[in-house]
C-alpha cells in the first residue's frame, strides 16, 4: 500500500503530491504522461499557502523540504533503491 501523504507539512504543504508518487514507483508501478492533457488548478482565496504570512513563509518551504528529504531517504531505504 502507498503510505499517502505526508503527516507534518506546514500549511504551504510544499511537495505533498510528489511523496506518494515517487512510493508508486517504487511500488513499480508505470506513470504514464498525458501530453495532450489540460490540468487545471484552481485556487482558492484563503487556506493552503494563502493562510501563511510571506515573512514565514520561507520558514515553511524550509521545514517542508526537509520533511521531504526524510522521507525520500526512509523511502530509498525501505525499497533499496
Amino acid at each position: 500500500s502507498i503510505g499517502g501523504f505526508p503527516n507534518g507539512l506546514s500549511a504551504v504543504a510544499s511537495r505533498e503530491e510528489t511523496l506518494p508518487l515517487y512510493e508508486m514507483y517504487l511500488q513499480g508501478y508505470k506513470m504514464k504522461i498525458m501530453t495532450k492533457a489540460t490540468a487545471y488548478h484552481f485556487h482558492e482565496q484563503t487556506g493552503g499557502c494563502r493562510s501563511v504570512e510571506q515573512d514565514k513563509a520561507e520558514s515553511c518551504y524550509s521545514k517542508d523540504e526537509q520533511i521531504f528529504r526524510e522521507r525520500i531517504k526512509e523511502l530509498d531505504e525501505k525499497y533499496k533503491k
